[in-house]
């Protein structure tokens, strides 16, 4: 995939649950590189939006792409080859409180080695290193053998980046990544995963976020030099 392909598009999107619709004719693309911030306030569709682009929800009509790969109305195996070029990054981290930095930064590699291997830990000796690399690019290289416990906010959101990177995915989507973090914390994981999107040509970066905003859904793109000159409303 070309830096500037299209790593996900979604065109004509609806959604809903039963009689109701939350998403209405949701058209966008996201680039490799870019740093994409869905906006709009609470029950605008941001949730929804990300649950079709994962499988979670099937639209009614339209379509979505990963790459060249068709994935909206996608089942089974081909869903879980898509999922695999999929890293996401929660709110609360979602780390093994008792396994050490790098050993939850391993487990981003769950879906792509045998069962066995990841519930014995088993991992070579590329993969070790390709967890550090994973944790120096997220400034936690020092934090390496620390229980996962004992981190802060901020830093176990680093862990979680971490073990995305780890999948070498095409897309890394980011539900509220910052709602529990202090503005000073909160920053940083905006600007690293800013930062992420640009140093990795391949990958996309999409985040969901309440700041507030007059339009039901909107999206900020981050250009590459570090602005935020592009905004306006889904169409």
């Amino acid at each position: 995939m070309s830096p500037t392909a299209v790593v996900l598009r979604v065109d004509a999107l609806p959604a809903g649950y039963g009689a109701r619709m939350v998403l209405h004719e949701v058209s966008f693309g996201v680039a490799g590189g870019e740093f994409v911030v869905l906006l709009g306030p609470s029950g605008a569709g941001k949730t929804t939006l990300l649950r079709c682009v994962t499988g979670f929800v099937r639209p009614t009509s339209g379509h979505i792409w990963l790459g060249e790969q068709t994935i909206g109305g996608a089942h089974g195996r081909t869903l879980r080859r898509a999922r695999q070029q999929m890293a996401f990054v929660f709110q609360h981290a979602g780390l093994v409180p008792q396994l050490s930095v790098v050993q939850n930064v391993l487990l981003g590699r769950l879906g792509r080695v045998p069962l066995w291997r990841g519930i014995a830990h088993v991992f070579t000796p590329q993969e070790r290193a390709r967890a550090w690399e994973c944790l120096v690019r997220v400034g936690l290289a020092d934090a390496s053998g620390q229980r996962a416990s004992t981190l802060s906010g901020g830093q176990r959101q680093r862990v979680a980046i971490a073990r995305a990177l780890m999948q070498e995915p095409a897309l890394i989507l980011a539900d509220e990544p910052v709602a529990s973090l202090d503005p000073t914390a909160a920053a940083d994981i905006l600007d690293l995963l800013r930062a992420i999107a640009m140093a990795l040509p391949c990958c996309a970066t999409c985040i969901r976020s309440i700041w507030w905003t007059a339009v039901p859904i909107a999206f900020w793109r981050c250009a590459r030099g570090g602005s935020w000159p592009m905004r306006g409303p889904m169409s």
